[in-house]
């Protein structure tokens, strides 16, 4: 296992950490590594959930500021440890319309589906960079 994939791994367990369950959690973590095996022809495990949590994590941060009356949501550059946060925390929270039965199915289809640039948090993490885009006028707002 590499470096990069241990840090995804563990973040994922804390993440899905709930009341001090982390049995639960980590044996969740396992079924979404075994779901995504099964999804996967040839790759490998480890290269899918890198390169899914990879293509999700934003590289921005809109924060609201209010300046004389108006809101301006600025853009702010995150650090890398807090993309994989933000990425993370969106996979878990993922889509609650989704049809999956179990967490796990839900995580792995997410990630899956990240790892091939498609899914509903590609979207989301593109819409993020197109309104910093749209924003960069209020960089010099930021203090």
């Amino acid at each position: 296992m590499n470096r990069e994939f241990n840090q995804i791994y563990t973040k994922f367990i804390h993440s899905l950490n709930k009341s001090g369950r982390k049995k639960k959690a980590s044996s969740i973590m396992k079924q979404v590594l075994l779901e995504i095996r099964s999804l996967a022809s040839r790759e490998e495990v480890e290269s899918i959930v890198t390169k899914g949590v990879t293509n999700i994590k934003p590289l921005v941060h809109l924060k609201s500021v209010r300046i004389a009356g108006v809101s301006y949501k600025i853009p702010y550059e995150i650090d890398e440890n807090k993309q994989y946060r933000t990425a993370i925390k969106w996979i878990v929270q993922g889509n609650s319309k989704s049809k999956h039965v179990n967490d796990a199915s839900r995580i792995a289809q997410e990630i899956f589906k990240a790892s091939k640039s498609q899914g509903t948090l590609i979207k989301k993490k593109e819409e993020i960079h197109k309104m910093s885009e749209q924003n960069r006028a209020y960089l010099h707002y930021r203090w």
